[in-house]
């Protein structure tokens, strides 16, 4: 999918799918329906921007090198992000990458292996992070800790790539990125707007379509649940208010979010539909 906002063309990208448990999602089942599921399918999308005369890349999924995935249940027939940006462009095209945080399934496309040596996969581009996420990698424990994987960080430092952040930053007039924690203390989101029209494309900001419909609903997978909690309401509110185009990582459709009436849900996630253009959304 693709859509123009303002003097920015954004491309929806995948990287590819994987199943993964469930229960690391949902930890203690809400509903009958959710106990006898035990797995969970999960997208991994990306985002081609070309903005201000850059072509940006907004993730970049698991990697290809060695151990990158090791483990991983791909769904079988979609392509990983190396065959898909092709479609679009070359990797040495690419101006800038940002990480929306610094997981093995963000992150893990930052660099590739030649002939064992591990390099840029993006050789032009700056790589934007935040410098308190990859302080937060160092030194967290636990399984937590197997989340994350040097070799995305550490060759593209050594070789003066790396754009260190300190808080939320603007990239081009229209595009800008926001600190939004409790998945990680430094996880950050991106916005296109151009005063009229705006797209979040939030990351791990929720999981699921379902933990935007319910902000409290806990996830597993975050470090922080009670402040992801807090920063999920306060960007649907944000999305509702600017009926913002709404994109996860981890869901394969993007979609509005609606304020929910007489449910016992806060919000109402409305998918946009394939067949919907540009025009239209406009």
């Amino acid at each position: 999918m693709r859509w123009v906002i303002g003097a920015t063309t954004v491309t929806l990208i995948s990287a590819g799918a994987f199943v993964d448990d469930a229960s690391l999602f949902f930890p203690g089942a809400i509903s009958p329906a959710e106990a006898a599921c035990d797995k969970v399918t999960l997208a991994l999308n990306c985002l081609l921007l070309e903005s201000g005369g850059k072509r940006i890349l907004v993730d970049t999924g698991f990697g290809d090198k060695p151990g990158d995935a090791d483990g991983v249940d791909f769904v079988a027939g979609i392509p990983r992000l190396s065959e898909e940006l092709h479609r679009y462009r070359s990797s040495e095209e690419i101006d800038v990458v940002i990480n929306t945080h610094l997981h093995a399934d963000h992150c893990g496309g930052n660099t590739t292996a030649v002939r064992g040596v591990v390099r840029p996969a993006f050789p032009r581009a700056e790589y934007w992070m935040q410098r308190g996420e990859w302080a937060e990698a160092c030194s967290v424990g636990g399984w937590q800790r197997t989340l994350y994987r040097p070799d995305n960080v550490v060759p593209l430092e050594q070789a003066g790539r790396v754009v260190w952040m300190h808080g939320d930053a603007r990239v081009t007039d229209d595009v800008q990125c926001m600190v939004a924690p409790g998945h990680t203390s430094w996880h950050q989101y991106v916005e296109v707007n151009d005063g009229q029209r705006s797209l979040l494309f939030l990351g791990d900001v929720a999981p699921t379509r379902r933990h935007l419909e319910s902000p409290s609903l806990r996830s597993g997978v975050d470090l922080d649940p009670a402040t992801s909690a807090r920063t999920r309401r306060s960007i649907c509110q944000k999305a509702v208010e600017q009926h913002s185009i709404v994109i996860l990582t981890h869901d394969a459709t993007p979609g509005w979010v609606v304020r929910a009436e007489g449910t016992e849900q806060e919000f109402r996630f409305v998918p946009i539909a394939a067949s919907v253009t540009t025009r239209q959304l406009a």
